[in-house]
């Protein structure tokens, strides 16, 4: 019976939360705007959003507004060439660093693999 208890509590404590619902900060926005009208509380939005500075927002980076328990499938990927950078990637791509980060839990961006593939878009 302990065994069985183990096994849950070892399954509930590695459980991983991706965001699910990007948003990308417009012109005026604020933290309060953003979650205006949606289930989440100015507290939830920074814990989903770590070192989030609602005085400091900047135009085009993607806040997450939701999150869930499973991640979307990878739509598109890239393919690590010589020289890439991962600000490279996420910046040509459209993404925020959280976004990638989000998206690629196992990237080390200090060593890039050449080669290995990262993902750009999700379903």
């Amino acid at each position: 019976m302990n065994f069985y208890f183990l096994l849950i509590l070892i399954v509930a404590v590695s459980a991983r939360n991706y965001c699910g619902q990007w948003q990308e900060i417009r012109p005026g926005d604020t933290c309060w705007g953003m979650i205006h009208g949606k289930d989440v509380s100015l507290y939830e939005l920074k814990q989903m959003n770590k070192g989030l500075d609602c005085d400091k927002l900047y135009v085009g980076e993607k806040l997450c507004l939701a999150m869930a328990r499973s991640q979307s499938s990878c739509r598109t990927d890239h393919k690590i060439r010589p020289g890439d950078t991962c600000f490279n990637i996420w910046t040509s791509n459209g993404l925020s660093q959280m976004q990638f980060m989000d998206w690629n839990p196992n990237v080390d961006c200090d060593r890039l693999q050449i080669g290995k593939h990262v993902c750009i878009m999700r379903f």
